[in-house]
């Protein structure tokens, strides 16, 4: 079953924010062959004290990793990048 990349972008917000967290921006580098998924993403409502850390954006990439993993035939070798903002 072929995905868009824009399905992927929908799915992908709603699983970031399923884990407490928002999609800042998503952009989409690299080739078709290995595309590279960067993801920034914040708290809701986060300060100084509550920013994004290190295990936040492990935790998120494993959890999207495992879920992308299963569209294989669109993305057989790609990189996902995580990181906050600030």
């Amino acid at each position: 079953m072929a995905v868009s990349r824009l399905q992927i972008e929908q799915e992908m917000d709603g699983r970031i924010m399923a884990l407490g967290f928002e999609l800042v921006s998503l952009d989409w580098a690299g080739s078709h062959s290995r595309p590279i998924v960067r993801i920034r993403m914040d708290k809701p409502g986060s300060s100084h004290e509550s920013s994004v850390t290190v295990d936040d954006c492990v935790s998120v990439s494993r959890a999207l990793e495992e879920w992308l993993d299963q569209y294989e035939e669109e993305f057989d070798r790609y990189v996902l990048e995580v990181s906050s903002p600030g």
